[in-house]
C-alpha cells in the first residue's frame, strides 16, 4: 500500500498536478507521512525515498508562517508593534476560548 501511495503522489506531482487535486485517501496518506516523521515512526528509507522526489516535510502554510514570523522577528522595533502585538494576543486567547467551548460539546 505504501509503494502504490507514494507512485501514485509521485505521478501526481510531476505531472504538475496541484496538491488540493489529488484524491483525499492521497492527501489523508501524504499528511500520515508527515506525522510519523515527526514522531520518529517513518523508516529512514522511506523518508529518504520521499525526500529523493521532492516531498515536503512542511505544508506550505507553515512555511509561510514562518517566514512571516521571521521577518515580524527581524522588523520589531521597541513599541512599533506593541499594539499589534497585544492585538494578535487577544485574539489567539479568544480564539483558545472558542475551541475550548466547542470540543466540550
Amino acid at each position: 500500500m505504501w509503494k502504490r501511495n507514494f507512485v501514485a503522489m509521485y505521478r501526481l506531482k510531476h505531472a504538475g498536478t496541484d496538491y488540493n487535486d489529488f484524491p483525499k485517501t492521497l492527501r489523508r496518506w501524504i499528511s500520515d507521512q508527515r506525522t510519523y516523521k515527526r514522531n520518529g515512526k517513518l523508516g529512514k528509507d522511506k523518508a529518504k525515498a520521499l525526500e529523493k522526489i521532492g516531498f515536503e516535510w512542511e505544508m506550505m502554510v507553515k512555511k509561510q508562517m514562518k517566514r512571516r514570523v521571521l521577518q515580524v522577528t527581524v522588523d520589531y522595533r521597541p513599541g512599533l508593534l506593541d499594539s499589534w502585538v497585544d492585538s494578535v494576543t487577544h485574539k489567539l486567547a479568544m480564539l483558545r476560548v472558542t475551541c475550548r467551548h466547542l470540543s466540550a460539546r
